[in-house]
């Protein structure tokens, strides 16, 4: 189950690498971006809070620290 929910966080920075890499992009659309990432990873760790009743040690904690997804409504 860790390894899904691990992909699916991978799978929010992936579409946000595109973006950074893809020139075509406003300074503005890129902010959206940051945006976006943001409330991807921490929407996916809160639905891996929920069925495994907390965020493990590792990579996981650090995103969900990092992005303070425990301020998140």
């Amino acid at each position: 189950m860790l390894d899904t929910f691990s992909s699916r966080v991978k799978r929010c920075f992936d579409k946000y690498t595109m973006v950074l890499k893809d020139n075509d992009y406003l300074p503005g659309e890129i902010d959206d971006a940051t945006e976006a990432l943001k409330k991807c990873v921490c929407r996916e760790l809160h639905r891996l809070q929920e069925v495994n009743g907390n965020i493990p040690h590792g990579i996981l904690r650090n995103y969900w620290n990092q992005y303070r997804c425990n301020l998140e409504n």
